[in-house]
C-alpha cells in the first residue's frame, strides 16, 4: 500500500519567500513510494502571496499543490488547523 504524505504550508505574506520553501518540497525525494499531499493555507495575505503561488501552481502542475484561501487573517494556528482538515494524507 503506497502512503501520502500531507505538508501543510500556512502562509501569510509570504510573496517573496513561498517560492523557497516550495521548491525545497518538491526537491525531497520520499522513498519506499510515499507520494506527497502539499496544501496550502493563504491566511488572509494582503502582499501578492496569492499571485506569487498561483504562478508556482501554473508553473509546476506537476506537483499538485491545493491552496486554500481562509476568509481573513486567522492566525497561524487556524491556518494550520484548516490544512489538516484539507489534508488528503494517511502521514
Amino acid at each position: 500500500m503506497v502512503s501520502k504524505l500531507s505538508i501543510v504550508i500556512p502562509a501569510y505574506n509570504e510573496e517573496r519567500t513561498i517560492h523557497l520553501i516550495l521548491d525545497k518540497v518538491r526537491d525531497v525525494v520520499l522513498v519506499g513510494g510515499i507520494t506527497k499531499d502539499i496544501v496550502i493555507v493563504n491566511d488572509g495575505s494582503t502582499d501578492g502571496t496569492v499571485a506569487a503561488v498561483e504562478s508556482y501552481m501554473a508553473a509546476n502542475p506537476a506537483m499538485g499543490i491545493r491552496f486554500i484561501q481562509q476568509p481573513h487573517n486567522m492566525g497561524k494556528s487556524a491556518a494550520i488547523h484548516r490544512g489538516i482538515k484539507e489534508a488528503l494524507g494517511s502521514i
